[in-house]
């Protein structure tokens, strides 16, 4: 016989299954949006802009043919669909386009800088924007996304990248807006919550041609395994580390290590310590502050 003790008792541990139910739904929600941390937007100088921290996953321009700068080989694309399995292009799509006018401010760059950002995925006009969805990620894996954008003509317009979570930066095409200037780069720093992640790029300018989000080049590297020494405004010597490069969280080199030490009132902010082409990890045995 059933109670109605027992109807009430049922319902409860419905009600409850019901509740354990959707917070397991809302947890995955909440972990779907992988959210970026952007670098200040930075103007393209020299083969050093080219980050080389941490493992190479890939890189690609859409000028059509390989570019290797700063020992970093970005493939050559056109394609603005699918490019094999690396990247992806959700629709709305970008068109693609090489005139050589896109770096003309470049010419006092390497030839092989200038070949990476003579071609550009792009769109004409003011407002409009177009996704660029980043495959094979490793879910707990720590990533830098590297990303230029220029077009060396008179060009007052610039491309915003943004991420899901609502944090973006916005890379000005053209420092000089005239003929002959310079574009800028960002650096975006993630740990993947999924194997994709999806970014958007709007155009923001004036409402004439040539105003739209545009893309040279892009590259992906797994920091996972980079070693963080300190967050502190003053570091001393690290025992027992050979010489090689310091590296800020950006990726842009901002000393040498020299016997086995870090300068002493380092720079602030995360120091990461690379020793020829690998990251490592360092046991600082109490030397920082």
């Amino acid at each position: 016989m059933v109670t109605s003790k027992n109807r009430i008792s049922r319902r409860t541990v419905r009600s409850a299954v019901c509740f354990v139910a959707c917070l397991g739904l809302n947890a995955v929600s909440s972990l779907a949006a992988t959210a970026v941390s952007f670098s200040p937007a930075t103007l393209i100088s020299s083969d050093n802009d080219i980050s080389t921290v941490g493992t190479l996953v890939y890189a690609y321009n859409w000028n059509g043919t390989d570019a290797t700068v700063n020992g970093v080989t970005f493939k050559g694309t056109r394609n603005t669909t699918t490019v094999g399995s690396d990247l992806s292009f959700p629709s709305p799509g970008p068109g693609c386009d090489f005139p050589p006018d896109f770096c003309a401010g470049g010419t006092t760059l390497s030839a092989a800088y200038q070949h990476l950002l003579g071609g550009a995925a792009y769109e004409d006009y003011e407002g409009d924007w177009w996704r660029l969805q980043l495959k094979g990620l490793v879910v707990g894996h720590s990533y830098h996304v590297q990303m230029w954008s220029m077009l060396s003509y008179y060009d007052q317009a610039s491309t915003r990248i943004s991420d899901s979570s609502g944090n973006s930066v916005t890379l000005k095409k053209d420092n000089t807006n005239d003929y002959g200037g310079r574009g800028q780069f960002t650096i975006g720093t993630f740990t993947a919550n999924a194997t994709t992640l999806t970014l958007t790029l709007t155009g923001i300018g004036p409402f004439i041609p040539d105003k739209g989000a545009l893309l040279n080049a892009m590259q992906l590297r797994d920091i996972t395994n980079v070693g963080v020494v300190a967050k502190s405004k003053n570091v001393t010597a690290v025992n027992n580390f050979g010489k090689g490069m310091i590296y800020d969280i950006q990726g842009r080199r901002i000393g040498v290590s020299v016997n086995g030490g870090l300068p002493h009132n380092g720079p602030a902010g995360i120091l990461l310590l690379k020793s020829g082409a690998s990251a490592e990890k360092v046991v600082t045995q109490g030397a920082i502050r």
